[in-house]
């Protein structure tokens, strides 16, 4: 049989992984049972050895959990999401790290009577730029296409890239106040492909965020077979600014989503 003292042990908690958030965010991510027996201390340093200070705590007694969207969480005490919950998993959320600067993370379980248990592994993270996530990207003529995107929280500014024959190619860079452009540089019969990255300067240098998503475009003159003459089966001409508009949706659509 278990003897008292081990009973009583205060169990090693698992630091799965730690990873941006935001560019001033990491979340740490801790797995641990029994949760409403413990409460688990972050720890956080600038270096793998030494320096540790404890930056905050997860714990489930005298805490107001919400749920929204499917995820559960808590609040500090500026509205933000301190804490999120699934099961015996729980993501702590490092609202102090500074942009692109790398830290260790280490956890460990106390238990009701202030004993400590021991120190899980340690591991490191920076909190980086979110991706880009674009809206749209459609030919709006046989010679423009019109690129439109969410503003990413921290952005400095936006990097467009094209991609022909192979090649990405830096289009332009745009102000952080920027969610939209134009490229009217496309030829008639081309497919181009378009993706957008946002920056942020750390120090003198530009450090430049994560590849999102890449949209597709064929740029082509609209036509339509048939003949449109009033009265007939197809119905009343349509013009060529009409044309466009139903070539650029049906484009649209078939290019980002079938």
């Amino acid at each position: 049989p278990m003897d008292s003292a081990a009973a009583s042990a205060v169990p090693k908690p698992r630091l799965q992984d730690c990873d941006a958030m935001a560019y001033n965010a990491v979340g740490v991510l801790v797995k641990y049972s029994n949760a409403d027996r413990y409460t688990c201390e972050i720890y956080r340093s600038t270096k793998k050895v030494g320096g540790y200070k404890k930056i905050g705590t997860i714990k489930t007694s005298g805490v107001t959990w919400y749920t929204s969207n499917g995820l559960t969480y808590s609040l500090d005490s500026k509205g933000r999401a301190a804490c999120f919950r699934s099961g015996n998993e729980f993501i702590y959320v490092d609202y102090k790290a500074s942009f692109n600067k790398t830290y260790y993370y280490k956890v460990r379980l106390r238990n009701s009577s202030n004993k400590a248990g021991s120190f899980s592994q340690i591991r490191s993270a920076k909190a980086k730029l979110n991706a880009v996530e674009i809206n749209s990207v459609y030919a709006t003529s046989d010679q423009k296409v019109k690129l439109s995107w969410n503003e990413v929280s921290g952005a400095q500014g936006y990097v467009i890239y094209r991609k022909y024959n192979g090649k990405w190619k830096a289009l332009r860079t745009v102000s952080k106040n920027t969610t939209s452009y134009t490229d009217s540089s496309v030829k008639s019969g081309k497919t181009y492909s378009y993706r957008v990255r946002p920056y942020r300067k750390s120090g003198s240098k530009r450090i430049t965020g994560p590849v999102g998503e890449t949209f597709r475009v064929s740029i082509k003159t609209p036509t339509v077979k048939g003949e449109y003459g009033s009265g007939s089966v197809y119905g009343p001409s349509l013009t060529v600014s009409k044309l466009t508009e139903v070539r650029r949706v049906v484009q649209s659509f078939k290019t980002n989503f079938i």
